[in-house]
């Protein structure tokens, strides 16, 4: 799946970003920032805090969910749970953040920059260990305690903690937790080769979604 969705987004959703970052990076909102330092921190915020509205629409949506339950259907949890994506997820996404550009005008090098932080820390956040200081860092940004318990198989635990970089927009929108689950993935869910997890994307959820 890593293979395959990394080949996917290389020719589609990559080259296709960066098309339309060139074509759009001096008409949108951001461009009237004249100072490249702001304009760069400003956009990296912006898109921190669309992804955190867009995670948890995955899962407040059923549509979204049928999607992203995918990714919650890993039973372990490890660096290759980053990886675990149905298709049409990354081309919703990749769809969101080509609108993205579009409005705030974003240049080339901010969607390079962009892209390179939030997948390190979508690995950083699904490596099983402990940080040092990471009570203190999981104010300011997720650590890998606080996605672990976003991977819980109680929904209750579960629709908690959709940040991708910053915990802050968490912390500011009460939809932090800080527990350690009982369980990693989904119950409902047995099958774990691709096809199998391909064709879960086209689902229907189910409703205790344990």
């Amino acid at each position: 799946m890593f293979v395959f969705n990394s080949v996917m987004m290389s020719l589609l959703s990559v080259y296709s970003l960066l098309t339309i970052a060139e074509q759009y990076a001096s008409a949108g909102l951001l461009s009237q920032i004249s100072n490249p330092v702001i304009r760069i921190a400003v956009s990296f915020m912006l898109l921190d805090l669309t992804l955190y509205f867009w995670h948890k629409a995955n899962h407040m949506f059923n549509f979204l969910w049928m999607f992203h339950q995918v990714h919650h259907s890993d039973p372990s949890f490890n660096v290759s749970t980053a990886f675990r994506l149905h298709l049409v997820e990354l081309l919703l996404t990749a769809g969101l953040k080509a609108l993205y550009i579009i409005v705030f005008g974003v240049d080339k090098a901010v969607v390079i920059i962009s892209e390179a932080v939030i997948t390190v820390f979508v690995i950083f956040h699904h490596m099983d260990v402990s940080v040092p200081g990471e009570k203190w860092l999981g104010r300011i940004i997720i650590v890998p305690y606080l996605h672990k318990a976003h991977h819980s198989t109680l929904r209750e635990e579960h629709d908690h903690n959709y940040g991708a970089v910053f915990s802050i927009w968490d912390h500011l929108f009460k939809t932090i937790i800080e527990i350690r689950p009982a369980e990693i993935g989904l119950r409902y869910v047995k099958t774990q080769d691709f096809m199998a997890l391909f064709l879960l994307g086209f689902t229907r959820f189910q409703s205790s979604r344990h």
